[in-house]
């Protein structure tokens, strides 16, 4: 062992001194050594390459003089300091060149430098390159104060809390927000924020968030003052065994998500129970909402609707017209408004308007439509209805004015003709002349009483009847006007509460409907009358005729059928319009009178009709007051279905059918008729009433 000493200590004192300046020559740090002149003996590669000076323009020049081309400030104090045995450690100095770019910064250490005798024979400087390095310093300390700044202002509350679940920082926010001053809060653990019935659970959670590094969720805190607030928090491990807890007051957020719900819901609520159908369409025109009024309006359920093109819901007459309009609204935000046919499920073909909207994104583009319908069938109807019966109003005055002064034109000429005849013996030829001019003026006359009926001012004189009794008393007058192939067939109802009616005027109208029957069957046929109490339901009341939206009930309702030829739905619509005939004959007054007198008496009719099947006119008259609140139905008939039968009251229901041949005298040609009537009983009539 004292072997291996020697040899170490020999080989040491063997080192040649040109080892020393080796090393010295080759370090990464700079050296410089300087006599106690002040002039330089070493400068080595290291302070060539942070300086840039040559060693040669170096060595044997004054130190002072190098460090102030180095701009560095002190420097015949600092060189001079070692000089008197002082050694001055890390002092931060600034290189400059006048052709660097920038200065920089280096760390320099001043040492003395002593001979063999232990004398102070010069001084020595390390120097180091710290530029680099103070700049990442620097650069962490602006990083750190930068956090430090975004903790403090954050808007957030932020809590730090260590591996124990106790917080041991919190910014001024999440004191503001818990109500906490800042050394309460370093003092109190995690579940302390918590509200009481979930402060088990936050441990839980908390032992979670340590295992995964990372947790984000919304939660109920309780603040100092025990109330609570709704936060968002995000907590996640910093890597340091510490953990970050950002928490945000999202209380204004969730009242507005709940106002939006409440909104949303509300309506949903209207959507869903709106008597109008709602529908959105994608861009393409396919259904992708569609509410109950839709689908009772249109009878696809919602499940079906999805995805429904609209083209099934148009009629294919209407696709051109209805294209124009989507196109419209695909371009842009537009409105529309348009009124046309559509198809049901059923095939049915009703009228609907639509009000159309075009539906766009944030950018505007268009995503959608949505559109809003309602059925308008009835309400056309009705329209249609009442331009209708103001027309018959304006040819009813018109008509009324014509008709006046028509008769009494008729008047001078029947008064004349009379006095004629009676002061004056007339020829033959003479008499014929003028019982052609009676019979005109007669027939003039007539007409002249159809336009006053038609327009509502004819004689007018209501007295108690009874229908059935009237239907008889025209038959009399009828058997003897139509033809003999048509057949009369009755049906009435003799126990019938009184009318108040104009007696003639009701004949009249029996007379016009039979004798229109009787033409519709120029082959033969059968014409049948009933009378019965019927029920005027709501569906049938836009039906009738005229619409003066007469309030539904029990009627004492006439039927006129018979077996003709029938008619279309065009002809239906113009069959009460005056002067308007299918005869080439016709005058073409005959229904319009019929109408006139129906008003006058604030009855309606309901005309049904079958092309080849024959037609059938339903005549409601009102019921006095008094016989509504006692007549007893059971049940009451609706009026478009009432049978040959007629309606049977209580305590009434004894009929019986009786036929009867009427032949014609003075070799007349015999004609068949039928009818079926239920007979009356004074003494059962008067124990009813």
């Amino acid at each position: 062992m004292g072997k291996s000493r020697k040899k170490t200590k020999a080989k040491t004192q063997t080192f040649d001194p040109s080892f020393f300046e080796s090393m010295v020559e080759h370090c990464a740090e700079g050296f410089v050594v300087y006599d106690r002149d002040l002039t330089i003996q070493v400068w080595n590669r290291g302070m060539v390459a942070m300086t840039g000076l040559l060693r040669d323009d170096c060595v044997g020049r004054p130190a002072t003089d190098i460090l102030r081309l180095l701009a560095v400030a002190g420097a015949e104090d600092l060189l001079s300091r070692p000089l008197a045995g002082e050694s001055v450690p890390m002092q931060c100095v600034t290189f400059r060149l006048s052709d660097w770019p920038e200065a920089r910064l280096f760390e320099a250490n001043y040492h003395p430098v002593r001979d063999v005798s232990d004398d102070i024979c010069g001084g020595m400087i390390v120097v180091r390159d710290v530029t680099e390095r103070t700049g990442m310093e620097q650069a962490m300390l602006e990083s750190e104060r930068r956090h430090r700044l975004r903790f403090m202002h954050s808007p957030d509350a932020i809590l730090i809390i260590d591996p124990n679940g106790r917080y041991i920082d919190a910014n001024p926010a999440a004191c503001a927000l818990t109500g906490y001053t800042h050394e309460e809060l370093v003092s109190m653990a995690v579940p302390m924020l918590s509200v009481p019935e979930e402060r088990k659970a936050a441990r839980k959670r908390f032992d979670e968030l340590v295992a995964t590094g990372e947790s984000r969720r919304e939660r109920v805190i309780c603040r100092k003052d025990g109330s609570r607030v709704h936060v968002e928090g995000h907590a996640i491990d910093l890597g340091d065994g510490t953990i970050q807890t950002s928490v945000r007051d999202i209380s204004i957020r969730k009242a507005a998500e709940e106002q939006l719900h409440q909104a949303l819901q509300r309506l949903q609520f209207h959507i869903e129970r709106m008597p109008m159908g709602y529908v959105v369409w994608t861009l393409d025109m396919f259904v992708s909402e569609w509410n109950p009024a839709a689908e009772r309006m249109f009878g696809w359920s919602t499940t079906e609707a999805m995805g429904l093109s609209w083209r099934k819901l148009v009629p294919e007459s209407n696709h051109n017209k209805v294209a124009d309009v989507i196109d419209e609204l695909q371009k842009g935000y537009v409105s529309s408004h348009s009124i046309n046919e559509n198809i049901c499920k059923d095939g049915t073909v009703i009228t609907c308007e639509w009000f159309n909207t075009s539906l766009v994104d944030k950018s505007g583009n268009v995503i959608g439509v949505a559109s809003m319908v309602q059925d308008v069938t009835q309400r056309e109807l009705a329209e249609a209805q009442i331009r209708h019966a103001q027309k018959m109003e304006s040819l009813g005055v018109l008509t009324r004015g014509i008709a006046h002064d028509f008769g009494n034109l008729l008047t001078v000429i029947l008064g004349n003709l009379k006095m004629l005849k009676s002061s004056t013996e007339l020829s033959e030829r003479a008499n014929e002349h003028w019982t052609l001019i009676e019979q005109a003026s007669r027939k003039a006359s007539d007409l002249t009483s159809h336009l006053l009926a038609f327009a509502r001012t004819g004689r007018h004189h209501p007295r108690p009847a009874q229908l059935s009794e009237i239907v008889c008393s025209a038959l009399k007058l009828l058997r003897a006007t139509i033809p003999a192939n048509v057949d009369i067939v009755t049906h009435l109802d003799d126990d019938l509460p009184e009318l108040l009616v104009d007696r003639s005027q009701i004949e009249q109208v029996i007379l016009n409907l039979c004798l229109n029957a009787a033409q519709a069957m120029p082959k033969g046929g059968a014409v049948e009358i009933t009378t019965c109490i019927s029920n005027m339901t709501p569906e049938i009341i836009p039906k009738c005729a005229p619409l003066d939206s007469p309030r539904p009930g029990p009627r004492i309702a006439m039927i006129v059928r018979d077996t003709g030829h029938g008619m279309d739905e065009s002809t239906m619509q113009r069959i009460f319009d005056p002067f308007f005939s299918t005869k080439m004959d016709g005058h073409g007054l005959g229904l319009a009178a019929v109408l006139g007198v129906l008003r006058q008496h604030q009855a309606h009719v309901l005309t049904e009709s079958v092309p080849g099947k024959g037609t059938a006119f339903h005549i409601f008259l009102p019921l006095s007051r008094d016989a509504e609140a006692i007549i007893e139905l059971d049940p009451l008939p609706d009026a478009t279905s009432v049978s040959l039968e007629p309606t049977r009251r209580k305590g009434k229901a004894r009929a019986r059918a009786e036929a009867e041949n009427r032949q014609r005298s003075n070799g007349n040609s015999t004609r068949g008729s039928k009818t079926t009537r239920k007979r009356r009983k004074s003494q059962s009539r008067h124990n009813s009433d």
